[in-house]
């Protein structure tokens, strides 16, 4: 007999040496607030499950490498994710995000940042079509960008 998870089970968040959790493809609405408890987990992948929020106590998973919380029905995500120094991909493709939380750009060691298929993306590429950078404009970003030096 196959079921979907609803809720992660409490179960789970007593094992304090977990590094890796698996739980995709399930129909979990919400993640505990207790999720902190996991202190050693490396991977955390809640894709396709039904999210549309996550609680800002995610941003205590000190160890956390991998999280993937694509093909989800997430708006926003907590300005705790930035807490998340160990990050290094964050999948979040196919879900609902219309803005992120500017405190993202903290993540220093992120590598793989996966955003396609949000609002936020399409916005950016319709408005690319129809307000096209300058070269002047590229210009400036590519010296700013590399830190060039330049003269009036």
């Amino acid at each position: 007999m196959l079921f979907d998870f609803k809720v992660i089970p409490q179960q789970i968040l007593e094992l304090k040496s977990l590094k890796s959790l698996y739980l995709g493809s399930n129909a979990i609405e919400s993640v505990p607030r207790d999720i902190h408890r996991l202190e050693s987990l490396r991977l955390l992948y809640l894709g396709g499950n039904q999210l549309s929020e996550l609680p800002e106590e995610v941003g205590r998973l000190q160890h956390l490498e991998s999280l993937s919380l694509c093909e989800n029905q997430l708006k926003s995500l907590p300005p705790t994710i930035a807490q998340l120094k160990s990050l290094r991909s964050l999948a979040l493709h196919r879900n609902c995000l219309t803005t992120l939380p500017p405190q993202i750009v903290k993540l220093r060691y992120l590598m793989e940042l996966s955003l396609r298929n949000n609002p936020l993306v399409m916005r950016f590429i319709r408005d690319m079509m129809y307000d096209v950078p300058s070269l002047m404009e590229l210009a400036a970003r590519s010296i700013k960008l590399n830190k060039l030096h330049y003269i009036d």
